[in-house]
């Protein structure tokens, strides 16, 4: 009897299975990806980094290639490839091509991340990403953090074990080659569809996992991450069109994204505090002063800035803290 060639529903459909069925294997494995996760996390910015997220209730997300990492998502796709050239054998050797052609066209993705770490108080970062100790470290509360963002965000601890980033992907390509090898008779494949679908959806949970990799010698950033991708290719067709902003460090012109909150459900029409009462607030619950700025006067500012956009301060138990750095290090 001759198999019906595969139609679109039907890839979509096995497309979703496969996603169920790779899931599993990987919850599996808790000691692979298990983080200890976090209540408060912390993002490093300059003073005119927090009034901008204060005031205007919004998270920048800077382009991925902009970063301090240049080669923070070819980390992940350089694994990929060492893992696939370890495996490689004569049944396998056509899915795994698959595999690292569509990755090719992944990697041009736009990504744009807003980072945090679990560490609020780094020497560091500090001198990194704090303003070399001017400025401030914002704690937010992470699960409400996670549930108040517009946007198809995704959120994410990074995984700087080496072994243990190989170890997931040979699982990944291990676990979807058996999959698909049992769905490859049960239709008819023309024109190469097996190994277009295949690697296609394998790469779009490879591209999802290394997302969470980069180099062992960043690992004491302890990074927290939360990442949205512009629209590109048919890995993300789904997702909508980002408005794209750009600043400069006097050295670079940077692209990146905004990351608002929800509106309220119930807003309270107040002109003075309109922002603030429009929309879910940030919820920032610890700021840290930097060890090298003039730190009594900036916490009597950064308490002013934080009263004047209906944050509590110094009277209620959910108060945002202040607090000063313990580091002793004057830049």
């Amino acid at each position: 009897m001759n198999k019906n060639e595969i139609n679109k529903e039907e890839i979509n459909q096995l497309s979703d299975e496969f996603l169920s069925y790779i899931i599993e294997k990987i919850i599996s494995k808790p000691e692979l990806y298990k983080q200890e996760p976090s209540e408060l996390i912390f993002h490093y910015t300059n003073l005119s980094g927090l009034i901008s997220i204060v005031e205007n209730q919004c998270i920048w997300a800077t382009d991925l290639y902009f970063l301090n990492d240049r080669n923070e998502y070819k980390h992940g796709t350089s694994i990929i490839n060492e893992v696939i050239e370890s495996i490689k054998t004569e049944e396998n050797k056509f899915i795994l091509h698959a595999i690292t052609e569509v990755l090719k066209d992944v990697s041009s993705v736009k990504r744009y991340v807003a980072c945090f770490s679990k560490n609020g108080d780094s020497l560091s970062q500090w001198r990194a990403y704090g303003n070399n100790g001017t400025g401030v470290s914002i704690g937010f509360t992470r699960k409400k953090l996670e549930t108040i963002l517009i946007g198809d965000n995704s959120y994410r601890y990074i995984i700087y074990d080496k072994e243990k980033q190989k170890a997931t992907i040979k699982l990944i390509v291990d676990e979807a080659t058996n999959f698909f090898a049992t769905k490859k008779e049960k239709f008819n494949w023309s024109n190469n569809t097996y190994y277009l679908v295949v690697g296609y959806s394998i790469s779009k949970f490879l591209d999802f996992v290394i997302a969470n990799y980069k180099d062992p010698a960043f690992e004491e950033e302890k990074e927290y991450r939360i990442e949205c991708k512009q629209f590109h290719n048919m890995l993300n067709t789904n997702a909508k069109k980002l408005r794209i902003y750009h600043r400069t460090n006097e050295k670079l012109v940077i692209p990146y994204t905004k990351i608002y909150t929800k509106p309220l459900d119930d807003p309270y029409d107040d002109p003075e505090s309109e922002l603030a009462f429009q929309v879910e607030q940030l919820p920032i619950k610890k700021i840290i002063i930097g060890p090298s700025s003039n730190q009594d006067e900036v916490i009597n500012g950064v308490k002013e800035l934080l009263k004047n956009n209906v944050y509590p301060v110094g009277s209620l138990t959910y108060d945002v803290e202040i607090v000063k750095s313990e580091i002793p290090y004057r830049s």
